[in-house]
């Protein structure tokens, strides 16, 4: 008669399913609280916000003639369109003030005049 195979030994279903029991207090918790719980306490860094950028004309500024200085770090700027436009160096170069020229009356050199400004 031929050897009887030997079948694999039976391990009990309470075993194969055993995982590790989690805290009695951490069962009690609702689930946010346990995912609190498991986070760290440091903010993650946020993504910077997506830009939306569109140019429908092209745009160049005039090119720029004249500068004058005053040492309050008031620049005026004269450019080749007519314009003259005031700017602020102190406040981060911000235009102050701009005025409207004509091409044809563009002006070739600026200067501060002492008590006028």
């Amino acid at each position: 008669m031929p050897p009887k195979k030997k079948s694999p030994a039976k391990k009990p279903a309470a075993a194969a399913k055993a995982q590790p029991a989690a805290p009695a207090a951490a069962a009690k918790k609702p689930a946010a609280a346990r995912k609190r719980a498991r986070s760290s306490s440091t903010i993650a860094p946020q993504k910077p916000p997506r830009t939306h950028r569109c140019g429908f004309w092209r745009w160049a500024p005039s090119d720029l003639t004249a500068l004058a200085a005053k040492r309050q770090s008031v620049v005026s700027a004269a450019r080749a369109d007519g314009s003259f436009e005031l700017v602020d160096g102190a406040a981060r170069w911000t235009s102050i003030a701009k005025v409207a020229g004509r091409r044809d009356a563009a002006a070739t050199s600026l200067t501060w005049v002492a008590g006028r400004c």
